[in-house]
């Protein structure tokens, strides 16, 4: 086994467990040894769906597309692809972009998953469709691999696996298969730098925003490495450890016989902190989208709006959380326990960025020569990496 396919296996396995941020890690490491692996792509789309990362979901699907369509342009029809591309009708070749798109007819799970990542998060669409809310919920299950609970849902439902099946097929692949024609780069199909082709803009502005070069990403990601470095320099480890470990024995040892309300408690944590770092991860973007510092008053109240949205959404993410956290009771527990400390710290680490940001207009002015959801990835990657230096599995 390679070492690419030995971090996949592990993503997989973390993904399973949702540890997801240390998941992402490993998809990372395994882009930086096989850059053209479009496998690694499919993983990190599902990875970043769980995480309700819509944006770097959808890159991640393109990517892989694009990846398998630029190989056949490449190398042109070998044995195995002929006949896959004799297959599709007359009519049907007449309209595709290049060649290899005959791939798109083909590659439906990376379709359907496209789809979810797109209509699983239009709040307007789930709000007006229970279905929609129900396949959304099936689909979850399946990424996860929680087939007990997958087969409840269809169970309470009165739907079968097959049922389930044919909405995939009638609905969701035939729009992944319309998103893909209309947001792949057919006319830089001979380029594998997907980095640059889908991870620097959102897919809907793509054709309004002029690519950026590796040159803008790499400066980008160089001005991070140095921020971050400033931010860390003074962090003992064991310390930020002893402390989180402290906040939670005291509360566990209150409710010792009792672990239900335990793992509930820690749940609705959980759930606070994933809100909070959503909404700090969106005033990081506004900050650089605007390039311009708020008064110390402004940003006061935007921290304090902030946590008070964190606060009383949490309410509607508890149920995912649910989902994503299995076993027995006690493997929950320490599954909490141990998330509660990275997003604790991730959360940390974001809020003393915003706020060194803040104090620093011409920093902005040049970490926007990128988009701001692009300075958002680079941002997580970061905090990634200082959690499993901080944090080891």
């Amino acid at each position: 086994m390679s070492n690419v396919e030995k971090l996949l296996s592990s993503a997989r396995d973390l993904m399973h467990q949702a540890r997801l941020n240390q998941a992402i890690n490993m998809c990372t490491a395994a882009i930086k040894e096989e850059p053209g692996n479009s496998q690694i792509y499919r993983l990190l789309g599902e990875i970043s769906y769980l995480m309700e990362n819509k944006n770097l979901a959808i890159a991640a699907y393109l990517s892989a597309l694009h990846i398998e369509i630029a190989k056949v342009e490449h190398y042109g029809l070998t044995e195995q692809t002929l006949p896959m591309y004799e297959r599709i009708p007359d009519d049907l070749k007449a309209q595709l972009p290049v060649k290899g798109a005959f791939l798109l007819y083909y590659d439906t799970n990376t379709l359907r998953n496209l789809a979810h990542a797109v209509a699983d998060f239009d709040e307007n669409a789930l709000q007006e469709e229970a279905q929609l809310r129900l396949y959304k919920q099936l689909y979850r299950y399946g990424l996860m691999e929680s087939t007990e609970s997958y087969n409840a849902l269809l169970a309470e439902n009165d739907l079968s696996h097959a049922d389930y099946q044919e909405a995939e097929e009638s609905f969701y692949i035939p729009i992944g298969n319309e998103l893909a024609q209309a947001w792949l780069r057919f006319d830089e199909i001979g380029s594998l730098d997907v980095g640059r082709l889908y991870f620097g803009t959102e897919p809907s502005q793509k054709e309004q925003q002029a690519p950026k070069t590796d040159e803008d990403l790499e400066t980008v990601n160089k001005l991070y490495g140095t921020l971050f470095s400033q931010l860390m320099q003074f962090v003992d480890p064991d310390s930020v450890q002893k402390e989180y470990t402290a906040l939670l024995t005291g509360e566990k040892m209150t409710m010792t016989g009792n672990e239900a309300v335990y793992e509930h408690s820690l749940l609705q944590k959980m759930a606070s902190l994933t809100a909070k770092q959503g909404m700090l991860l969106e005033l990081l973007k506004e900050l650089v989208r605007s390039k311009e510092a708020y008064t110390t008053e402004a940003l006061d109240e935007k921290m304090t709006a902030a946590e008070k949205q964190s606060m009383s959404s949490y309410n509607q993410v508890i149920p995912m959380l649910k989902q994503m956290y299995q076993g027995t009771e006690q493997e929950r527990i320490t599954q909490l326990e141990r998330d509660y400390k990275l997003y604790s710290f991730t959360n940390s680490l974001l809020m003393d960025l915003v706020m060194l940001l803040n104090d620093n207009s011409a920093l902005l002015t040049r970490l926007a020569i990128v988009t701001p959801e692009v300075n958002a990835n680079i941002v997580q990657q970061y905090c990634g990496y200082y959690l499993s230096e901080m944090f080891p599995a």
